[in-house]
């Protein structure tokens, strides 16, 4: 989407329309580069975008061009027309055929003003409302836009950076040399430029929310550990992991998007909780005096559960593959290449740290605190469960009585300073659109002896009209289709073209005489009307002459392979009515979604008709399947988690107790989104997976210690004693790795790790 504006959108004391010849001129430069030097963006239109990569344009401009060079487009296909109609060899009028055609508009803007207005009055003020418009009301249109329909599997890059540097050379050249007043202003925005430029800031911001994340770890685990060797002992591990995982994410390919870069400030939090947990069990086993001794005990004990914690944890995080989103995939995919590869890290080079750096405390100024913490479990076991229980069933009533909705607003998921997307959202504001969509007429091929039930059939064309009307009504939605050019198209163009041209207007007379003789028109009736309206004020009878047909067939005949091929496929089965309605979230978007579809099932035209597609409709069906993905990705987390268990523990009971305080956690996730007022989006969907996998490990160390010091309440007391000061030391420095995302400028992260970092504690 180009979006356009001239001086006044910016000062009101300027009165020049951004339909000033000039100014529209040098729009339809950008667009096909036919009105001045050099080629435009789709310089060649009717291509395919076998050439150029474009499609088709949607504009004042190309609307314009398209009336102006209609007229010889129409006197053929007219000429053509009366000649199938009577079966009249022709021949001797092609001469003044041949001077009407020279004498008529081309494909271009026309150099009159006068032209451009008359041109500008006869299109239907409903489409020229999403064409033009008036932002400062003081009656002068200053802003316009032109939509670019692109081929499939472009590289989004080359495409956004071709089309940037044309339009910005092309427009500095022109604002270079344009009057006082009339300078033109443009901005690029749509879904490919807007993705583009959010996988590229995400780069961007991921890289700098790796950094704060590194520095806030390392703060952390200072104030804990007093000492610079802890620094290096969980820097070096986590700096090579993250640098292998994302060199791994960079090879596959997969697209770096929002949802992705707060993976980062995970990823090193719960690696460096893994070397802590080995240096940790190594300065507790004092003790011992052989050193390396000292660190096969720790990698022995300490170890298995890492290895435990590491194999849930990723197992956790995979569960997220299986989700059919793909921001979920590639976010299960990065944690889990993270959480492996941080394991072998460090499990390869925290222990020679360790030992190199003869690693151990200064002082231990928590420690007295866990010796009076430690008793409180065994004493008040009782209130401890029966609280569990209070928040779980609170929680799960929130679940069932549909407290916790589901939203998706995707515009949310980028960076609200981006330049195109702060224009994608001015183009949804201002011109109400962005969530482009389509409905599909489908009926039988036109062929030479039959036109029946095609988008050649008067029928099926005014089923189509009918919806379309249908739809329209729909708030905030409009429709364009090709009844749409029927209706603003009109005869007297054509007659108006031949004025100033005696020979050429005489070739019209003898066509329209021989018409009039065969009954399929009446000169004065229709010469000022649209050509829609002669043909449903033509009469119904197909005998001796289809009269209807021959009017369809003969604007079909005038229109350019760009317009026609935009709206109908090449044997006439299809159509596509072209549908927007401005960008918002998915629960604003149903209404209107649902309004479309409501009126194709009351409404169907043609054969058969689809219901809505396009941004709206796959954001709601993307939005739906996110509760789905949810709940499967969770399940199967805990099933992966349970079942490890079982094998590593050889034991159901162990197992199960491992999983306990997990499952209460992830039941109070409803209580924590009602408290937290956020609804199930596509990134809180993976709270549940990515808690389970972050989660996990504490359960794992407390049974495994537990299982060591021995079943009894003092081996309770001493778990906590040793184990829960290396978990608070875990969670502060992953909670410190964390609040590096709130450095990311998307509200979503913000959210997405407020709810970890609270879930975590």
């Amino acid at each position: 989407i180009l979006y356009f504006e001239t001086e006044n959108a910016r000062d009101d004391t300027i009165k020049v329309n951004i339909t000033d010849v000039r100014i529209l001129k040098e729009i339809s430069q950008i667009e096909t580069g036919r009105d001045s030097q050099g080629r435009g963006l789709n310089y060649v239109p009717n291509d395919h975008g076998e050439e150029d990569d474009f499609i088709y344009v949607l504009s004042i401009a190309s609307i314009v061009r398209e009336l102006n060079g209609s007229s010889s487009r129409a006197i053929p296909a007219f000429f053509h027309q009366v000649e199938n109609a009577t079966g009249v060899d022709l021949d001797f009028l092609k001469p003044l055929k041949d001077a009407a055609v020279a004498q008529a508009g081309t494909y271009r803007i026309p150099d009159d003003q006068d032209d451009v207005n008359d041109w500008v009055d006869q299109v239907d003020p409903r489409i020229l409302e999403h064409m033009v418009l008036d932002t400062n009301k003081d009656k002068i249109w200053d802003s316009a836009i032109s939509l670019l329909g692109l081929v499939s599997n472009l590289d989004f890059d080359e495409i956004t950076m071709r089309v940037r540097e044309y339009y910005q050379d092309e427009v500095e050249r022109y604002n270079a040399q344009a009057p006082p007043g009339y300078r033109l202003y443009v901005r690029d925005t749509g879904t490919i430029p807007v993705t583009k430029d959010v996988q590229d800031r995400s780069v961007e911001e991921g890289i700098n929310a790796l950094v704060i994340a590194t520095i806030l770890v390392l703060i952390a685990l200072f104030i804990f550990h007093r000492t610079l060797k802890i620094l290096l002992i969980a820097l070096i591990p986590v700096s090579v992991s993250i640098a292998l995982t994302f060199s791994i994410v960079s090879i596959t390919r997969l697209p770096i998007t929002p949802q992705v870069i707060a993976v980062g400030p995970i990823i090193i939090a719960l690696g460096v909780a893994y070397g802590l947990y080995i240096a940790n069990r190594y300065a507790e086993e004092s003790q011992i005096e052989d050193k390396t001794e000292r660190i096969k005990v720790a990698v022995r004990t300490t170890g298995k559960a890492v290895f435990l914690s590491a194999v849930t944890t990723a197992g956790g995080f995979a569960s997220l593959m299986t989700a059919n989103i793909l921001p979920m995939q590639t976010v299960g995919l990065t944690l889990t290449l993270g959480i492996l590869i941080n394991y072998i890290v460090a499990m390869l080079l925290v222990p020679p740290l360790v030992l190199i750096l003869d690693y151990h405390k200064r002082g231990d100024s928590f420690g007295r605190y866990f010796k009076k913490i430690s008793p409180i479990p065994a004493r008040h076991t009782r209130k401890i469960l029966a609280t569990g229980v209070v928040l779980l069933i609170l929680s799960m009533g929130l679940l069932w009585s549909g407290a916790i909705g589901s939203d998706v607003d995707f515009l949310s998921f980028a960076p609200e300073d981006q330049p195109s997307l702060m224009t994608f959202k001015d183009y949804g504001d201002i011109f109400h659109g962005g969530a482009s969509g389509m409905v599909i007429v489908r009926g039988a091929p036109a062929t030479e002896d039959r036109y029946e039930d095609s988008m050649k059939d008067y029928d099926v064309l005014q089923s189509v009209d009918n919806l379309e009307a249908q739809i329209n009504r729909v708030e905030n939605v409009w429709a364009i289709s090709v009844v749409d050019i029927f209706k603003t198209l009109r005869l007297k163009n054509i007659l108006q073209a031949q004025a100033d041209n005696p020979e050429a207007f005489q070739l019209m007379e003898y066509l329209l005489a021989i018409m009039s003789d065969l009954g399929i028109h009446q000169h004065e009736k229709y010469e000022n009307m649209t050509y829609w309206d002669i043909i449903v004020q033509s009469p119904e009878n197909k005998q001796p002459y289809n009269v209807r047909l021959f009017w369809i067939e003969m604007v079909y005949d005038s229109l350019t392979p760009e317009v026609r091929e935009f709206f109908i496929n090449s044997d006439y089965s299809k159509m596509l009515i072209f549908i927007d309605m401005p960008i918002k979230s998915v629960a604003k978007s149903r209404a209107a979604v649902d309004g479309v579809n409501r009126a194709v099932a009351r409404w169907p035209a043609g054969q058969s008709t689809s219901k809505l597609t396009g941004v709206a409709a796959v954001g709601i069906t993307v939005n739906d399947l996110i509760f789905i993905n949810a709940i499967t990705s969770l399940i199967l987390s805990l099933v992966f988690v349970l079942i490890v268990l079982m094998v590593i523990f050889r034991s159901v009971r162990y197992s199960i107790i491992t999983v306990i305080p997990l499952s209460i956690v992830i039941g109070l996730l409803p209580l924590t989104f009602f408290i937290f007022g956020t609804p199930l989006t596509i990134i809180t969907a993976m709270l549940g997976s990515i808690v389970v996998g972050a989660g996990v490990d504490f359960s794992i160390h407390t049974t495994e210690r537990i299982r060591e010091e021995g079943e009894t309440l003092e081996g309770v007391q001493q778990t906590i004693e040793t184990s829960g000061r290396s978990f608070v030391e875990a969670t502060a420095v992953t909670l410190a790795g964390l609040l590096a995302g709130f450095a990311i400028p998307i509200k979503p992260i913000h959210v997405f790790i407020g709810l970890i970092m609270f879930l975590l504690v």
